[in-house]
């Protein structure tokens, strides 16, 4: 990252992961793991989590829109780090731009985030589902610059544009989906990912498992993955 810190290449995505689910994964002893409170499992990622595990949180849309201001998304930060039992997490998210952007409140909620860094509470700060107009526009004022903006980011959903405008001002991406979502979000060229014909022929070129392959695909593109 532009800090001079590393963003691991892949993370554990743990989003409707839950139980014995999330248990059996945390244990795999992944080097990253990406949470949200909209999630609802950060006390039970907190219990399984390493301490020595590089741990993404999230700042959701319900507190940028809401009036609140920095003080909100303080507080759910602090919130969240409570019930993942961490006093810092490595990486700080706003997971969604769309309700600051609409209420002109962008500036304010970067500003608090950036406050949280400089308090220790986060070692960076970035964004979720930004497209390049919004990244534009938060670089206009923000004092510390995005370190990540991770996005969906597949073969069906390459993004290139989003990618090259990232690398020219500095900004690292990770692939949220990388494998797609079954039924996820009601988006069919989604569903069937995992068993597309171009990816099952690659696969079995290269003696892979397709979700290897598809990983494997970002990595290439200097793009961090979070899989689930």
């Amino acid at each position: 990252l532009p800090s001079g810190g590393v963003l691991p290449a892949v993370a554990l995505g743990t989003m409707e992961l839950k139980g014995e689910a999330l248990a059996s994964m945390l244990s795999q002893g992944f080097a990253a793991v990406d949470t949200a409170p909209t999630y609802k499992n950060e006390t039970a990622v907190g219990q399984g989590l390493s301490p020595a595990a590089y741990l993404i949180a999230k700042v959701p849309r319900a507190v940028t829109g809401d009036g609140q201001g920095s003080s909100g998304v303080r507080e759910s930060l602090r919130k969240s780090l409570q019930r993942l039992g961490r006093r810092k997490a490595d990486l700080v998210l706003l997971h969604w731009p769309d309700k600051a952007c609409e209420d002109g409140s962008l500036a304010a909620v970067w500003a608090a985030l950036e406050e949280a860094r400089e308090a220790g509470e986060a070692g960076e700060i970035g964004v979720c589902n930004a497209t390049a107009a919004v990244l534009r526009e938060l670089l206009k004022t923000c004092r510390v610059r995005p370190a990540v903006n991770q996005v969906e980011r597949h073969p069906l959903l390459p993004q290139w544009e989003l990618l090259d405008y990232c690398a020219a001002e500095g900004v690292a991406v990770q692939a949220h989906t990388p494998l797609g979502a079954p039924g996820g979000m009601g988006k069919a060229h989604r569903s069937r990912l995992l068993d597309h014909p171009t990816v099952a022929r690659v696969a079995s070129e290269a003696a892979m498992a397709p979700a290897q392959v598809l990983l494997g695909w970002s990595l290439r593109h200097g793009v961090a993955v979070a899989p689930k």
